[in-house]
């Protein structure tokens, strides 16, 4: 029999669906007619290069690419400075010179104190010597003596006060002046006698001319200067 109605239809639909042209993604204009489709692009082809024979890379340098373990090998250190110049040492030897040292020290600062302390004797001994010479001097200058006091005052003024005396004494007029330190004040003397006997009958002379004296005996030593002397 013939086909229906719907069948036809269907058919139909199928047939135009199929005809139709699907539409171009936005944003892409339409090719315009008659203009070929662009080539599709292909794959590029990898190329291998070969350098010529004559042009290969420089290689280093054999010194440059020695590594530092190379370089100490090969220092040669001459035998001179491989041997070992340590000497042992010798603790005792070392102990037995340091109790030298020690030894010498002690004995130059011995030596030392020694010098000094003889020195100290010899000024000390000199000094005294110097002394006894000077005490001895003193002695032999003024040893004791007898004296008769006439008067007492200034050292300065005693030589006016003999002259006085000397015109006014009989027993004063011969007799040399001296004088003696008493204190803060000097003694004013005539003589000196040869004897202390001698000195007590001059004393008893003046006090009978109504004189103020008596009769004194310097010690060894005493200082006693005549009136007028430096």
């Amino acid at each position: 029999g013939q086909p229906s109605a719907a069948s036809q239809l269907n058919s139909s639909a199928l047939a135009q669906a199929s005809s139709v042209t699907p539409p171009a993604p936005q944003g892409t204009p339409p090719a315009p007619q008659g203009t070929p489709p662009a080539p599709t692009p292909s794959a590029p082809v990898a190329t291998q290069f070969t350098p010529p024979a004559d042009s290969a890379a420089p290689q280093p340098a054999p010194e440059a690419t020695r590594s530092l373990a190379d370089i100490i090998h090969a220092i040669d250190v001459p035998d001179s400075e491989r041997r070992s110049n340590v000497v042992a040492v010798d603790l005792a030897e070392v102990e037995k010179l340091q109790a030298a040292r020690r030894a010498a020290a002690r004995q130059a600062e011995a030596d030392k104190a020694k010098k000094a302390a003889a020195a100290k004797a010899k000024a000390e001994a000199d000094a005294k010597a110097k002394k006894e010479a000077e005490e001895k001097k003193r002695l032999a200058a003024n040893p004791a003596r007898n004296w008769v006091q006439i008067g007492t005052g200034q050292k300065s003024a005693l030589a006016f006060t003999f002259k006085r005396l000397q015109g006014k004494y009989d027993a004063v007029a011969p007799q040399d002046g001296w004088s003696a330190s008493w204190g803060q004040t000097s003694r004013l003397l005539i003589g000196p006698f040869a004897s202390f006997t001698r000195a007590k009958a001059v004393e008893a002379d003046l006090k009978k001319a109504g004189a103020d004296a008596f009769a004194w005996q310097s010690d060894a030593g005493e200082v006693v200067e005549k009136l007028g002397s430096k």
